[in-house]
């Protein structure tokens, strides 16, 4: 609260242009502050791309599983099945990597 406070010290009660280039360049620097801070709060506080990501794998496998468990599977089942895919996707892109030529 106190760096808005201090962004008015020195504007007079006047139009904008009646401001000192002082005043107007304190003004937009607490301006970027403020911005930087309410930026950094906002985006510390979702969720990662890669936990997303993992959200949406383990939805699809929960509607895969309960279409061949027909009923709702565990956690734990969906967690096994998350590594079972984490394991298929390491093994097909170390086979990519190996069949890839050399440039």
């Amino acid at each position: 609260m106190e760096e808005s406070a201090s962004c008015d010290e020195g504007l007079e009660v006047g139009g904008p242009g009646d401001a000192s280039p002082e005043a107007v360049v304190h003004a937009a620097a607490a301006a970027q502050l403020a911005v930087e801070r309410y930026r950094d709060r906002a985006w510390s506080t979702g969720p990662t791309r890669s936990l997303g990501e993992i959200q949406v794998q383990a939805q699809g496998l929960r509607d895969a599983l309960v279409q061949m468990l027909s009923r709702e599977p565990s956690i734990e089942e969906v967690a096994e099945a998350l590594r079972m895919e984490a394991e298929a996707a390491r093994v097909e892109s170390a086979d990519h990597a190996v069949s890839a030529p050399m440039a």
